[in-house]
């Protein structure tokens, strides 16, 4: 959900300081609610979305008070912490904020109160100032310490009415999806979904491209889907490898269309590198859609397979034990049959919105239980 316009935001505008990295902190209150959430500026940082910048998390309660930015370059992508490269000249640079809150299950409204911090070391040649549209009023940031303001929120969210992460139709493969990929009719699908940027180098795509060089897996096709500023790289390195005529690399699929290419997977790899990889999300769209699981068995990527039912782990970056689980699943149709069906079975079990939920509150349970024992 994002903010319709008009809506706040801060403008910076910068005369040429360079080689800083400073924090803007903002807090926001209103009634016996507060959340913080901060800007940064420095190098290195990017327009877009970088190693840095934390994302604003879906309110797990029906009381919650929220306030985010929105990337210049991504207005869709809610930041709580928002890092950004310093702005040049005399253009500056317009950051949008969003608040909203809701109080047990309905829309709060009423006095808001938005305070922050600007840090000691700040240059005097920048210039902060929030820029209030709806009452067409801006205020300089570092003569002001702080900006009240009247907010009616037309949030009425219930927390099981947000989008499912699990998708309602598994397996109906697409023909003309085939088709446009080229693929034979004894042709495997192994499907990578992640960023293909520098900040999402711990993906381990050169990884998984070099594993598959040397495992040679037959009649099976690799899908890299995703697109970022290493792309070109990547593509160069399969022709390198010898490997091109197996890869397929599409960076045009959109959101809308992940589920048809789940849909078309045999196997979904996972070879991230190191611990900037928490869980992977993309692990629990292809269990939905009945994919078995190959991950690097790092401390949260590995909580989401089943070794041996749902899929297999393998050490984090050995070629040999990825290499390896390649080869078995791929040549073993029944075996890869039974841990489709077990994604699915899995995918339902633990991630579907109802058994969330239904964890959640068993966990708060216990928790108030152990409280009053």
């Amino acid at each position: 959900m994002l903010p319709k316009a008009p809506y706040p935001v801060v403008f910076l505008r910068s005369a040429g300081a360079k080689d800083t990295k400073l924090s803007v902190a903002l807090k926001l209150q209103a009634q016996d609610l507060n959340t913080t959430s901060y800007l940064s500026f420095g190098d290195p940082a990017a327009l877009g979305i970088d190693y840095w910048d934390a994302f604003r998390l879906e309110p797990m309660s029906e009381t919650w008070l929220e306030l985010f930015s929105l990337s210049p370059e991504n207005p869709k992508i809610p930041l709580v912490i928002n890092n950004l490269p310093l702005p040049s000249g005399e253009q500056g640079m317009n950051i949008s904020l969003f608040v909203d809150g809701q109080l047990r299950g309905q829309g709060l409204s009423g006095s808001y109160i938005l305070s922050w911090e600007i840090p000691a070391a700040w240059p005097p040649d920048w210039e902060l100032s929030l820029h209030d549209h709806s009452r067409q009023l801006a205020v300089s940031m570092h003569e002001q310490s702080s900006y009240s303001f009247e907010h009616r929120s037309s949030v009425t969210r219930a927390l099981k009415d947000s989008r499912p992460l699990i998708y309602k139709a598994p397996r109906p493969i697409d023909p003309a999806l085939r088709a446009r990929y080229k693929l034979g009719p004894r042709d495997r699908v192994v499907l990578f979904v992640g960023g293909l940027d520098r900040a999402h180098a711990f993906k381990g795509v050169g990884f998984l491209l070099e594993t598959w060089a040397a495992a040679k897996p037959g009649n099976a096709r690799l899908l890299v889907v995703e697109r970022g500023d290493l792309r070109n790289r990547y593509v160069q390195a399969a022709a390198d490898l010898g490997i091109a005529p197996d890869v397929i690399f599409d960076d045009g699929v959109g959101e809308d269309g992940l589920p048809a290419v789940y849909n078309l997977a045999d196997l979904f790899v996972l070879p991230s590198l190191d611990r900037s990889e928490a869980i992977g999300i993309v692990q629990i769209e292809a269990l939905s859609s009945g994919v078995p699981l190959l991950a690097s068995a790092l401390p949260g990527v590995r909580t989401v397979v089943e070794n041996g039912r749902t899929g297999f782990t393998f050490e984090v970056g050995n070629r040999a034990g990825l290499a390896a689980r390649l080869k078995a699943v791929l040549e073993d149709e029944p075996l890869r049959r039974r841990m489709s069906a077990a994604a699915r079975e899995a995918a339902l079990a633990k991630y579907e919105q109802g058994a969330v939920w239904a964890a959640v509150e068993r966990t708060f349970k216990r928790a108030a239980e152990g409280r009053s024992s």
